[in-house]
């Protein structure tokens, strides 16, 4: 028995294109497709979408926490409005750090985003958790794998939930992909270099250590040699719950 699909999910985080393009390009050749959750304007943008892929948007509020003027001014909705220009056809959001409260939920409602994927369920926790819609609306997909949890101490991507009814969401990064990060050491050795991709490539581990791209790539080769397919996040809905 293997789950309903797979859904792949990536936030950009302002990466060099060079490093997106060599995320690209992996699930390109293995005809996989993917959720890209957009920071900025980069011509790669185009690339992504004409490979298949979707696109969501991933503002950054995080400095609404420690700055500001107290006075609702809006700041959200500018952020959110800039990455909508470069995406318009985005229906799906996840702000950076998993930022959201339910104003945001409102406020990405108002602007015609449907899907919202700011909450991490943990897989070895809680399993395959199925999406559901909240009081704005929104249908909140929960993933249970991320990359920067993984480097942290955290469990390797989890194999074993091709096996499970429902859809596995996962999550990751292109510089820890590009990096094959295994710990947060190979992360901060690279601060202040992120444009400079002949200095990340030679931080860069190889293949077989074990770090987030081998983590991945062997959960992807499981993939499809067990026949299951991605899934847009877009198109994931509430199930009904079985009396």
């Amino acid at each position: 028995m293997s789950c309903d699909g797979v859904c792949i999910t990536i936030d950009m985080d302002w990466a060099h294109d060079d490093v997106l393009r060599y995320t690209l390009q992996d699930l390109i050749r293995r005809n996989l497709t993917a959720t890209w959750f957009v920071t900025h304007d980069t011509p790669l943008i185009r690339e992504i979408r004409d490979a298949g892929h979707e696109l969501g948007l991933h503002p950054n509020f995080n400095h609404l926490l420690e700055t500001g003027d107290g006075n609702g001014n809006g700041c959200a909705v500018d952020i959110l409005l800039h990455l909508l220009a470069i995406a318009p056809q985005a229906k799906c959001v996840r702000s950076h750090s998993l930022f959201q409260c339910s104003r945001l939920a409102i406020l990405f409602a108002d602007h015609g985003l449907s899907h919202d994927a700011n909450t991490y369920l943990p897989f070895e926790q809680v399993g395959l958790v199925s999406p559901w819609r909240g009081p704005a609306g929104l249908v909140h997909v929960p993933h249970g794998w991320e990359d920067d949890i993984f480097i942290l101490g955290g469990r390797p991507a989890p194999r074993d939930a091709l096996a499970l009814d429902g859809v596995f969401v996962l999550d990751f990064h292109p510089i820890h992909f590009f990096l094959n990060s295994r710990n947060d050491d190979d992360y901060n050795a690279c601060r202040g270099h992120w444009d400079d991709v002949g200095f990340l490539a030679g931080y860069a581990r190889k293949r077989g250590t074990g770090g987030v791209a081998d983590q991945l790539r062997e959960l992807f080769d499981d993939q499809i040699e067990q026949g299951v397919e991605c899934v847009r996040l877009v198109d994931l809905r509430p199930q009904k719950v079985r009396q």
